[in-house]
């Protein structure tokens, strides 16, 4: 396997430049994905000291949003077709276990569908839709997500930053924002 990060990485992958723009189809397996790693935000945050840059910058205030402008340059540079699985798939305090989703990038649509995994003695399951077409334009978000049959304290972390213990049952949601 391939490791990068704290992650191994086994599956098979092929990248083709023959079209317009690359296309990358793979069918990939993680023993663990550390999100937040992988993306570099604890790295940022100790060398920066949450003063500067991107991810530094959305720190301010103590929110994890940014007002900054988002590039989404990258979700118009290729077009790729990717099964994932991982063991663990995490982001701070949000633990997903047996993680798996099925993602597809076309033309500066990301779409990432049967998105499942075990959530806090529950179950997620969801899409989520990104739209970028056009530079500077405002970006689309589709969301469909539940957490089924569950106790929500890593669903209230996840949400609202406090857990509570004493929440039981099932949360669904489903959203359809643009930005501005």
């Amino acid at each position: 396997g391939l490791k990068f990060g704290p992650t191994t990485f086994k599956g098979a992958a092929s990248f083709d430049l023959s079209g317009a723009k690359p296309a990358l189809n793979a069918n990939i397996e993680a023993d663990q994905l550390p999100i937040n790693i992988l993306m570099g935000k604890e790295a940022n945050a100790k060398s920066s000291g949450g003063s500067s840059g991107g991810a530094a910058s959305a720190a301010q205030g103590g929110s994890p949003w940014t007002r900054d402008a988002i590039n989404t340059d990258g979700l118009r540079a290729l077009n790729a077709d990717v099964k994932l699985k991982a063991g663990v798939l995490s982001y701070d305090n949000t633990v997903l276990r047996n993680a798996s989703v099925d993602v597809s990038l076309k033309d500066g649509v990301l779409q990432m569908r049967n998105i499942r995994g075990d959530m806090d003695k529950g179950a997620l399951q969801g899409n989520i839709t990104v739209s970028a077409k056009q530079p500077r334009a405002p970006i689309d978000l589709t969301a469909d997500i539940a957490l089924v049959n569950a106790t929500m304290a890593s669903a209230t972390k996840a949400l609202l930053g406090r857990s509570s213990q004493r929440m039981q049952g099932d949360l669904a949601f489903k959203m359809d924002e643009q930005s501005s």
